[in-house]
């Protein structure tokens, strides 16, 4: 007599299950946690909006320290013109001095990495410069390169250069040495220990500084343009402080943390591309 054996093969079990689920329930779950991170980011603007234009209209508050959303929406449609002008001037200076400090920030810390003799010789150095308060510098570059465009760039350039060679001797030193002799241990030449162990090491941290610079970039943008400038969003902003139009630096504090906003996000998603086998994605 025949006996018929039923399979309980775990994977076939799970074969009809797989079938049945549809191919949107993983667009599903991406738009419900799109929804999710929205409500979370969004939903304590809104109140802190709602609660400014209550205050604003209940309570009697002078509107040099408190203006009504209406006053700046009206001061964002009189500066709207001047606004791409003045975007364009602040981000050019901005981005320029970002790039120059964070590039030669990484490579010198890359070179640190490598070598020992350049990462004594520079260490010091690099601890110096962690103290120095950046915003003392502007006398000191005005001086040296006048006002105007060279000394805005200079400023954002070495306040970014500070920021992320620090990051990078920190993630430096914070390498595991076992890593290191376990990869000479196997036969692994210096420089293939350099390129497979230590600089995928530190790239994580080193893009934390860079973070890190994209966001204090700004304020240093904010104080170069104090030295001479006569475009951009900070002067946009000195201007409404003397005719005392508090309005008028709001929106231009607004814009400045859009467009803050903006380059921290491209740093995020660039970072997580270059570090997927880390884990942490783009974020």
């Amino acid at each position: 007599m025949a006996h018929h054996t039923t399979s309980t093969d775990p994977t076939r079990a799970a074969a009809p299950a797989r079938a049945a689920q549809s191919p949107l329930d993983g667009g599903k779950g991406r738009l419900r946690r799109t929804v999710r991170t929205l409500a979370r980011r969004t939903i304590p603007l809104l109140v802190v909006a709602a609660a400014w234009a209550a205050i604003s209209r209940l309570a009697t508050i002078d509107p040099l320290f408190l203006p009504s959303p209406g006053l700046v929406w009206n001061a964002f449609t009189d500066m709207a013109p001047l606004l791409p002008g003045a975007i364009a001037y602040s981000m050019g200076t901005l981005l320029t001095g970002f790039a120059a400090g964070c590039a030669a920030a990484i490579l010198l810390g890359l070179a640190m990495a490598y070598s020992k003799i350049i990462r004594y010789s520079i260490e010091g150095l690099v601890d110096a410069l962690r103290p120095v308060p950046v915003f003392a510098l502007i006398p000191l570059f005005m001086l040296w390169l006048g006002i105007g465009r060279p000394p805005q760039v200079l400023l954002v350039a070495f306040g970014c250069f500070v920021i992320v060679v620090v990051s990078t001797s920190e993630a430096i030193r914070n390498v595991p040495a076992i890593f290191m002799n376990a990869a000479s241990t196997l036969g692994a030449s210096r420089a293939r220990v350099y390129r497979t162990v230590v600089v995928p090491a530190i790239t994580p941290q080193i893009l934390g500084g860079v973070r890190a610079a994209g966001s204090a970039a700004f304020g240093l943008e904010v104080a170069a343009e104090l030295i001479g400038a006569q475009d951009g969003l900070g002067h946009m902003m000195i201007t409404n402080q003397l005719y005392l139009r508090t309005e008028g630096i709001l929106v231009a504090i607004a814009v400045f943390t859009l467009l803050a906003l903006i380059l921290d996000a491209i740093i995020r998603f660039a970072g997580g591309r270059l570090v997927r086998w880390s884990g942490r994605g783009p974020a």
